[in-house]
């Protein structure tokens, strides 16, 4: 997400840095190198998983991620729409949602087994980006759930 459109107001994550632009523009800017530095596609889908995990309304980028291959995504394990990068990504993604600190070796080396050690870095790097966003944007939405302001200007993706 980038500077705020003057064709739209701004959404509940711009309004809470109101006073503090620089770190709008530098969370910006982190996750803009974050997408920048991984497959796109790949990563919105771990991207739109890991909100259905927490539990976060976010919409698919359509220049991403097809109508089709979104509608198969619950059946990311068996469906023959995912490669097996996907697979080990998703699955990756997955138990880093659930508990970071106990994702077994074997499903961390599959990403680095499909992506080369750097690529297996900077997906993580990627993925820690994404998923803190999204939970940024989850405790907004719990906490601020009651601001009229955001049930008029809500609904730009994350």
């Amino acid at each position: 997400m980038t500077a705020t459109s003057s064709a739209r107001p701004p959404d509940r994550y711009e309004r809470h840095f109101v006073d503090h632009p620089e770190i709008l523009e530098a969370l910006d800017a982190v996750h803009e190198r974050a997408w920048a530095t991984v497959d796109t596609r790949r990563l919105e889908l771990c991207r739109l998983r890991v909100a259905g995990l927490l539990g976060v309304e976010t919409e698919a980028d359509a220049t991403l991620v097809s109508p089709d291959l979104l509608e198969a995504l619950p059946q990311w394990p068996t469906s023959p729409r995912f490669d097996a990068v996907d697979r080990a990504c998703l699955a990756f993604s997955e138990q880093w949602v659930i508990d970071v600190a106990s994702i077994p070796d074997g499903c961390a080396a599959a990403v680095v087994e499909h992506l080369g050690p750097e690529g297996a870095l900077n997906f993580t790097h990627a993925l820690l980006v994404v998923e803190q966003r999204l939970r940024l944007r989850s405790m907004w939405d719990t906490l601020f759930a009651d601001d009229p302001q955001d049930r008029t200007t809500e609904g730009s993706a994350t």
